[in-house]
């Protein structure tokens, strides 16, 4: 996934993240400012999610909401 995904969708990309997420609060989101690492870091952090398992979870939620990147659409 290509990391500008997130950083371009963010005010979009942010109210559905706690709706996803129930873990994730707004200071989470904050900090988070749009970054995709600091996103893969909160979902290891608060679901024990390993590194793949964060990255494709993170691909997931942005394909449900019609935000997957070129990659994953072939």
């Amino acid at each position: 996934m290509e990391q500008d995904i997130v950083n371009k969708k963010w005010q979009e990309v942010k109210e559905k993240l706690k709706e996803h997420w129930g873990n994730i609060n707004d200071n989470d989101i904050a900090q988070m400012d749009g970054s995709y690492q600091e996103l893969k870091v909160l979902l290891q952090i608060r679901y024990g999610y390993q590194k793949f398992k964060a990255e494709k979870e993170i691909d997931h939620f942005l394909k449900i909401n019609g935000w997957e990147t070129p990659q994953s659409s072939n």
